[in-house]
């Protein structure tokens, strides 16, 4: 009962009613080959957000930049003029010269803002890849245990538990031939329930970096 909760809450579904739990293929679901996946490392939403701070980072330095650059302001008036001995209109332009106030200190900071952007998804991009390669060769390898023993080992052992059986039954064998081929199957169930749950592991993690992980035919 406290199992069938744990599951319903995973599910995020209500208590469940059923009485029987389905169970798993023998297959495992199918993995993208590493070269395809690795080529979809910068449509990962990690890797996207990298790079859209490092857009708002170098979007701030060009502002900062930008406030180097002192504006230009425009004067329209009119004035008597002794010469021509009537109003004339006058236009006047001025720009401060920037002998003191730069912006360096704005700009400096910006500056290191957008290295450290760039270092932050470079190292983003490393952690990833490392992640990928490792989740990929935990799959690689659990994946070749479930096969190994779906295909012979968990049959070999049933068909131990089987043949210990009827030879008891026949008297041909003792009871405890019985159990050691019983535990025997138990152990290959055990292990084969682990090499699962390590295959599972490992393409849930790869899940959580690409999301969909479909197989197209």
């Amino acid at each position: 009962a406290t199992a069938y909760q744990q599951l319903a809450q995973v599910m995020g579904a209500p208590l469940p009613t059923l009485t029987k739990v389905q169970a798993p293929t023998q297959s495992m679901p199918a993995v993208p080959p590493p070269t395809k996946l690795l080529e979809r490392l910068n449509e990962t939403a990690e890797l996207r957000l990298a790079t859209l701070q490092i857009d708002q980072r170098e979007a701030s330095l060009g502002l900062e930049k930008s406030q180097r650059i002192p504006d230009l302001t425009v004067s329209i008036g009119s004035q008597y003029s002794e010469t021509e001995r009537e109003r004339v209109n006058v236009v006047g332009l001025s720009m401060p010269i920037p002998l003191f106030n730069r912006n360096q200190g704005n700009v400096l900071a910006a500056a290191r803002r957008t290295d450290q952007a760039r270092d932050l998804r470079n190292a983003t991009e490393l952690r990833l890849r490392t992640e990928v390669q490792t989740s990929l060769e935990q799959w690689q390898t659990a994946n070749g245990e479930v096969k190994a023993f779906n295909q012979t080992i968990l049959p070999a052992a049933q068909s131990a538990v089987d043949s210990a059986t009827r030879g008891f039954e026949m008297g041909k064998f003792g009871f405890l031939d019985v159990l050691d081929a019983q535990r025997t199957l138990i152990a290959a169930r055990s292990q084969y329930i682990q090499a699962v749950s390590e295959a599972t592991d490992a393409r849930v993690r790869l899940e959580r970096i690409f999301g969909d992980l479909s197989v197209s035919p």
